[in-house]
């Protein structure tokens, strides 16, 4: 029901392009399929995922279609956005993978993304901004028994991105 509720889902929302160009001096941090529907789970647990960070800034962002993540490195190459990032898999792998209700896959989705984003920063600069967005969103699919994405809904292509800064 919280999936349908979101697919038309009307927001105010940048272009992606408009905002990697405007945190292009932040480190950036992909969370494959960290669409809309994950923003509820992030914002719960900002201070769990990043102790040390503040977020800064925090908004929406239009993925063009298709929302796969081969096209979204085929937008960072047509934009010419020539910059390094770090990526997490962990939920993109488990909605491909798993058939779990929303509420399951966000409790383990939380566990698995607390541990990724702690191995990513140890990677980071700490005294640099860190950009955290993702490359699409999912859905359930017409079947409605398991998660999608590659189309162009509201809920594969709007997602959310937070600007952190660490001022420890």
């Amino acid at each position: 029901a919280y999936l349908d509720q979101l697919n038309n889902l009307k927001i105010s929302v940048s272009t992606a392009n408009d905002i990697l160009k405007q945190y292009k001096t932040a480190q950036w941090l992909i969370i494959d399929a960290m669409g809309i529907s994950v923003y509820p789970l992030m914002i719960s647990s900002m201070t769990d995922f990043f102790p040390d960070w503040q977020v800064d800034q925090m908004g929406f962002m239009q993925i063009s279609s298709p929302s796969t993540t081969a096209n979204f490195y085929q937008q960072l190459t047509d934009e010419r956005h020539p910059h390094s990032f770090e990526k997490i898999n962990c939920l993109d792998d488990k909605i491909h993978h798993s058939c779990l209700p929303y509420e399951d896959l966000m409790n383990v989705v939380k566990a698995e993304l607390k541990f990724s984003i702690k191995q990513c920063l140890t990677k980071m600069e700490a005294n640099q901004p860190l950009l955290i967005f993702a490359d699409h969103g999912f859905r359930i699919d017409k079947s409605g028994k398991k998660y999608s994405h590659g189309g162009s809904t509201t809920i594969e292509q709007v997602t959310p991105y937070f600007y952190l800064r660490n001022d420890n």
